[in-house]
């Protein structure tokens, strides 16, 4: 690797550390011939200035992957906590009341699973400081309504939660998104996943994601979303490339897009802004070369 600036190169591994750096400069390493597995040796033309660049870019990505999910996270918290609530202010409470993943029928008792997440619940509502809760603490001892409960879990919770609803209110949730119960539940573990990364400060650039996401129902006609997902996945001459972010950037703007929020425009700027660092390419994101002609990426919503 070229290192021309001495003083930009110990300032940046201060700053990000070797380790860290390192991800974004394997894309740079020669591939051995004989071995098709890439070397310790760097491709021709390699700077410390593009690896990065790479590092820069994939930071920007993340605050705005990271932005995006926040807003589909809290009108998410808001349409779970109401159709629960619906039912009964306090059927987080009352897995009998809930579906199968809950409530044992057999047994006549909560499930194992059931019983985890309410002892994750439990101490998530005690550690709290949010006011709402602080008043149900001091008012009704820690026992909080659905529409209030739903504020105080991370998304792994939440999305527990969702799944633990009986089949008519997660049908009522996903009714207002226009897709099935069980792409949204689906959605939701996928999108958890890129949640993390972004959180966490992961590397998101060229990251490839292990769980991939619904998109076929019989009772929903996702068949664009469908043919993304062919796309993305490379299905040319029987090769398949899957589980790159641009799906999970999709199932981001599509949801953008049916609940109204703003930033719908966000992602596919940030895209248009990848670094010319070759030889990686927006391409290594999962991006078909046609994607700005794209439903939900060319400025048109979808319903």
């Amino acid at each position: 690797m070229e290192i021309c600036d001495h003083e930009f190169a110990c300032r940046v591994l201060r700053e990000i550390g070797y380790y860290r750096l390192s991800g974004y400069s394997y894309p740079y390493r020669a591939v051995q011939a004989e071995t098709g597995f890439r070397s310790d040796n760097f491709i021709e033309g390699t700077t410390i200035e593009k690896v990065v660049k790479l590092y820069r870019y994939d930071q920007e990505l993340r605050a705005v992957t990271g932005l995006q999910l926040a807003k589909i996270e809290i009108t998410l918290r808001a349409m779970i906590g109401h159709e629960l609530g619906r039912v009964d202010p306090y059927l987080h409470l009352s897995p009998h009341k809930l579906g199968k993943k809950a409530w044992d029928k057999v047994n006549a008792q909560s499930t194992e699973q059931y019983a985890k997440w309410l002892e994750k619940y439990s101490t998530a509502v005690v550690h709290s400081n949010e006011d709402s809760v602080v008043h149900y603490k001091k008012k009704y001892d820690a026992i909080v309504p659905v529409w209030v409960a739903v504020h105080v879990l991370d998304w792994g919770s939440l999305r527990m939660l969702y799944d633990f609803a009986r089949d008519e209110q997660r049908i009522a949730v996903a009714n207002q998104l226009n897709i099935s119960e069980s792409q949204l539940s689906s959605w939701l573990l996928c999108l958890n996943d890129v949640r993390n990364v972004c959180a966490h400060h992961g590397r998101l650039y060229s990251r490839t994601f292990p769980k991939s996401p619904m998109f076929t129902g019989e009772d929903h006609e996702l068949g664009f979303l469908r043919r993304l997902i062919l796309i993305e996945m490379n299905k040319e001459n029987g090769k398949e490339k899957k589980g790159k972010c641009f799906v999970q950037f999709t199932i981001i703007q599509y949801l953008l897009s049916q609940m109204n929020l703003e930033g719908i425009n966000d992602l596919p700027e940030i895209l248009r802004k990848f670094p010319e660092v070759p030889p990686v390419s927006v391409r290594d994101l999962g991006v078909p070369e046609n994607w700005e002609e794209l439903p939900l990426w060319n400025g048109d919503t979808y319903s």
